[in-house]
């Protein structure tokens, strides 16, 4: 039933015409359904460079094996980036339909489907526990600090947590992609039995089926939503800031969460434009998807720095010599040059690429910001987890007593950051070709909404809201 309308006003490009729900479910069954060569050849391709990734973690786990931390660093960097980017492209989804953002409606699958590279990345995290001490005698925030152990010490720490944390990510977040997808499944066997569009008012499931899978998309998303939190405030701060003696920032895993939704919102953008421009969606993704999502985008970009500052600060002010020292180890020393590109890519040239309202309203603005940030997410984490995997003091320490070099990567590590770059892009074609790639339900409901409609010399887009 609809409550009441509104309208939102049209800017000087002109708004593509609405499509009736039958149209988009005939063209979009169809599409999907066809043979897709240059898709195939791109799966290809994709499952080879992540391919290399395995290869190169094999060579690297018989060769050096899991003794001695400081061979891991880009392991750890590569999964760190992977968190960053597809493991929290589900929530961008989460948080649109909690304020039933209409633009959400292309891009839902689209995060949802990232969901699947999670499962990867939980491997990758039970494989550097084995790398990571027990919190016994050491500052971390098990609190578990004395030689003789803590009265009421929490056993198993912080291996058991860290697992549980991110598992609890890896399932609630395939829990919501397969809820969301469901329908479609249906729709699509319906379909290719009957050889032939189902018409509007075909619908699979009843009025309480529909209900069930609301609440289940709500409570879905809510515990997607907490187990993200936890599963990156673990992974940061035991897999690495407790890595380094001394090292204490109440601010980091804030600062890896918002990393996490900025670069999580550029996968999003970046993979949508990849949609449009060799799916063939110009119909359904058009401008507003683009422009709408550059507006929080930019909001990342400021969010970061000033997460970033809010912790340099203290240690730029403070001169203490632990403090000093871990500026040199993660920022001005040996790995500046990441630091710096990290800084450019994630702040300044996204910043300065959609502070202008001419750029976030086209196309390839802001998948050309969204490309910088990916970029610079990966350079970021380098100069994070690479150098405190490089550290070898003892961790019951209350300092550094030296700052590592630069450890540069090896063969095997090129071959685990190709993978590991490659894994997102593969799963996604991979879902693109087994699944639909746009939620059919969600777009069916909007395009039931949506009217254009002309008032004066202009066009307006008029919008039904739901109850």
């Amino acid at each position: 039933m609809l409550r009441r309308r509104r309208t939102i006003s049209s800017t000087h490009h002109s708004h593509p015409p609405v499509v009736p729900p039958n149209e988009f479910i005939s063209d979009f069954l169809e599409w999907h359904t066809k043979s897709k060569p240059g898709l195939n050849r791109a799966l290809i391709v994709f499952s080879i460079l992540t391919s290399f990734g395995l290869i190169g973690l094999l060579i690297k786990i018989f060769t050096v094996g899991l003794d001695n931390r400081q061979d891991w660093g880009y392991v750890a960097t590569i999964t760190a980036f992977l968190f960053s980017t597809a493991g929290c492209a589900p929530f961008i989804v989460i948080g649109l339909r909690m304020i039933k953002a209409h633009w959400r409606r292309p891009i839902a699958r689209i995060a949802e489907s990232y969901s699947l590279v999670t499962i990867v990345t939980f491997l990758l995290v039970l494989l550097l526990l084995v790398l990571v001490p027990s919190s016994q005698n050491r500052r971390t925030i098990w609190f578990q600090n004395d030689h003789i152990g803590t009265v009421g010490a929490i056993p198993f720490t912080p291996h058991l947590y860290v697992a549980i944390g991110i598992l609890s990510m890896v399932l609630s977040g395939i829990a919501l992609w397969w809820t969301s997808l469901k329908p479609d499944i249906q729709l699509v066997n319906a379909y290719k039995k009957s050889n032939k569009p189902l018409s509007n008012r075909s619908w699979i499931g009843g009025l309480k089926q529909w209900s069930i899978q609301k609440a289940g998309l709500s409570f879905l998303g809510a515990f997607f939503f907490m187990s993200m939190i936890w599963a990156i405030t673990l992974y940061s701060v035991d897999l690495c800031m407790s890595l380094v003696p001394g090292w204490r920032d109440a601010i980091f895993p804030a600062y890896q969460t918002l990393t996490g939704i900025q670069g999580g919102l550029a996968t999003i953008i970046l993979t949508m434009y990849f949609l449009r421009r060799f799916g063939g969606f110009e119909k359904y993704i058009y401008m507003e998807h683009f422009w709408a999502a550059s507006k929080p985008l930019l909001a990342t970009c400021l969010l970061w720095f000033y997460f970033w500052f809010s912790a340099f600060i203290i240690f730029w002010y403070g001169k203490m010599p632990i403090e000093q020292d871990l500026l040199q180890l993660i920022m001005f020393g040996p790995y500046n040059i990441a630091f710096y590109i990290g800084f450019m890519f994630c702040f300044i040239t996204p910043f300065l690429i959609l502070i202008w309202n001419t750029v976030r309203k086209t196309i390839w603005g802001p998948p050309l910001a969204s490309a910088f940030i990916i970029v610079g997410c990966f350079f970021d984490k380098l100069r994070l987890y690479v150098s405190a995997y490089s550290v070898q003091d003892d961790l019951s320490l209350h300092s550094i007593t030296t700052i590592p070099p630069t450890i540069l990567p090896n063969l095997s590590d090129i071959l685990i950051i190709i993978g590991g770059i490659s894994l997102p892009i593969f799963a996604m074609l991979l879902s693109t070709r087994l699944f639909p790639i746009i939620s059919i339900w969600e777009m069916a409901d909007g395009l039931r909404l949506t009217k254009v409609t002309k008032y004066l010399r202009t066009e307006l887009r008029v919008l039904g809201k739901p109850d």
